[in-house]
């Protein structure tokens, strides 16, 4: 028993790693978009281009967030669900755009060209989780998110890790990555990234090219202010040669809020009897 008992607890004390109910039915490989993966191409003027969006396959969760991040020439982007518009954007340039899902389900994007010559994009999506570990190809944001009660200490650090795909430029013919991570907690009605939240705190932190270490940790410790989820977007910049990934991995320990009453503790009623029949069992003797 005792055995069961501590791998029971082994078990509780195990990272959470985002994932999806059991009971979900999986769409088939190669039919949707997964997070963090890169979707490219080009849309013909006039035209429209498609992609369905699941998280390994299970649909999107209702309160999740969700963020697109990337680069458009001049098109107008349609979130989709269940044949309802649920946001639309214009994206001409570098973008970030965020929405707070309504509903669970599996949604669709829609690229369209309403110009005269064809666009090119490039982009990725992400939603906040308490995954264990997510890469950004290239550069861009991922976005994390745990959850803590009031005064309860978290111990947060984020651990970067650059990859080198295959037929990318040497380590040391990298430039330098900056990483820049930013905690807050979403206001009531939150859709909108950074507008939408009260920002706690930040950190930054640079990896040299040529660094020889195998990653870079950073932390950002916070007590939280009142119960809820808190949010982490962590932005990872790289102006150098294409080819390089980046890891990011969050790791955190939560230490219990001091809920003593400063006041003396009340002392139980068995106690009070058991040391009054002590007391009495003393004067017999």
């Amino acid at each position: 028993m005792a055995r069961v008992l501590a791998c029971l607890l082994v078990l509780a004390l195990l990272p959470v790693v985002a994932g999806h109910p059991a009971e979900d039915t999986l769409l088939p490989a190669g039919s949707y978009l997964n997070h963090t993966e890169v979707w490219n191409g080009t849309v013909a003027a006039g035209g429209t281009v498609n992609t369905t969006l699941a998280f390994g396959g299970a649909p999107l969760r209702a309160g999740w967030f969700l963020l697109f991040s990337g680069e458009a020439a001049g098109l107008h982007a349609d979130l989709r669900h269940d044949g309802r518009s649920v946001a639309t954007w214009s994206w001409n340039g570098p973008f970030l755009a965020t929405v707070r899902l309504p509903e669970t389900g599996v949604y669709g994007l829609e690229l369209r060209n309403e110009g005269a010559g064809t666009a090119p994009f490039r982009l990725y999506y992400d939603q906040t989780c308490e995954c264990s570990s997510k890469a950004v190809h290239g550069d861009g944001p991922l976005w994390f998110n745990l959850e803590a009660r009031a005064g309860e200490r978290v111990e947060l650090a984020f651990a970067v890790v650059p990859y080198q795909e295959p037929g990318a430029p040497a380590d040391g013919d990298r430039d330098d990555v900056t990483v820049h991570a930013t905690l807050a907690r979403a206001l009531p009605e939150a859709a909108t990234w950074p507008e939408g939240f009260l920002l706690l705190d930040e950190a930054r932190v640079t990896i040299p090219a040529g660094n020889a270490a195998p990653y870079t940790t950073f932390p950002l410790p916070f007590t939280a202010g009142e119960d809820g989820m808190h949010y982490v977007l962590v932005d990872v910049r790289h102006d150098g040669p294409p080819g390089w990934s980046f890891q990011v991995k969050p790791r955190w320990s939560v230490e219990a809020a001091d809920v003593r009453s400063a006041e003396a503790p009340a002392v139980p009623a068995v106690l009070l009897s058991v040391l009054a029949l002590a007391g009495a069992a003393l004067r017999r003797r």
